[in-house]
């Protein structure tokens, strides 16, 4: 009996040992470590957070109508917001998507052809160049304070440049009476299967000289997209802290940047792994921890991309159908 005892310990020690031998299992015990030491006390905040990113996406899309002369209530705006998230969020490229989608619910609400593909420019515009400027003062700043992070700061000024300058160019191409005509021409003899498609965006030429008007009509769009980008910082960040991913705000606010820059890569759906890769080396390379950034970015991603998308898809399905019926009813 005794010896008997004495083999099971040993062939449970050997059992020990190799299990501690297996590829991944110190992983694992990492990562259940960081599950066990999260803090579910901030979980309601970063829905709440969540919450209002969204609401306030939604305004984006409105102002950014409105300062073009259109008008749209909030629930319709909500409708046109949320969708073309879905759809710029779960197709590989689907910024391109989320433009049509953008441009086909604006017409329904009335929108001519140019002032809704005006506005489709203008929400791309608005959004990343809030994002831009605001990650150039941050990493601006870090760097001129600490000394490290130059080619960020660099970078993101680039990128902030090249947004303001396709603004001016879009507005004086607007502006022009010849370019106008020319465009104009064009559309004129544009035929799809045999029809021509052109009379409607010819009457938008002729009615609107420039939408793009002063740069001020666009101060509320863009005090709106700050407010929605600072929110979603808020979610990573609160997420990261629920998870004990330190990491500086600088960190996080560039791997946020590199994230969303990758998201409008036409990559993989939604940016699966590749947007994952990217925001977790970049929290990483600014000094925080491996597994738990790991675990953050993906609880991070979850919220952030996922739940809007399966909360909004009965909401979007719905809205997309009571507009086709209104529209049927006016014709």
């Amino acid at each position: 009996m005794a010896i008997s005892s004495v083999t099971d310990v040993t062939v449970v020690s050997e059992w020990s040992v190799s299990a501690s031998e297996v590829p991944g299992a110190g992983l694992l015990d990492a990562v259940g470590d960081v599950l066990a030491a999260v803090d579910p006390r901030l979980l309601p905040l970063v829905l709440a957070v969540q919450f209002a990113s969204a609401m306030t996406l939604t305004q984006v899309y409105r102002a950014t109508f409105v300062s073009q002369g259109g008008q749209i209530g909030f629930r319709d705006a909500l409708t046109v917001s949320l969708g073309a998230f879905s759809l710029t969020q779960l197709l590989p490229g689907g910024g391109a998507a989320g433009s049509v989608f953008v441009v086909s619910r604006l017409r329904r609400h009335g929108a001519d052809p140019i002032r809704a593909a005006t506005t489709a420019v203008l929400l791309g515009l608005v959004t990343m160049g809030t994002l831009g400027i605001g990650l150039s003062l941050a990493t601006a700043f870090t760097a001129v304070r600490t000394g490290r992070h130059t080619a960020y700061a660099v970078a993101s000024i680039g990128v902030t440049m090249a947004l303001l300058l396709a603004y001016v160019l879009l507005r004086r191409l607007s502006a022009s009476q010849r370019l106008r005509d020319r465009l104009a021409d064009r559309l004129a003899r544009l035929r799809w299967r045999g029809r021509i498609v052109g009379p409607g965006w010819l009457a938008g030429l002729r009615r609107h000289g420039s939408l793009l008007g002063h740069p001020r009509v666009l101060l509320r769009p863009a005090a709106w997209s700050a407010v929605n980008w600072s929110l979603d910082v808020a979610v990573l960040a609160l997420v990261l802290a629920a998870v004990g991913a330190r990491a500086p705000f600088v960190g996080v606010l560039v791997g946020f940047a590199v994230a969303n820059l990758l998201n409008g890569l036409p990559s993989t759906p939604g940016g699966i792994g590749v947007v994952d890769a990217g925001l977790a080396g970049t929290l990483i390379a600014f000094g925080a921890d491996p597994v738990a950034t790991a675990v953050g970015v993906l609880a991070y991603r979850a919220i952030a991309l996922w739940l809007p998308v399966v909360v909004a898809a009965p909401w979007v399905a719905s809205g997309i159908r009571r507009t086709s019926r209104l529209m049927e009813v006016a014709a």
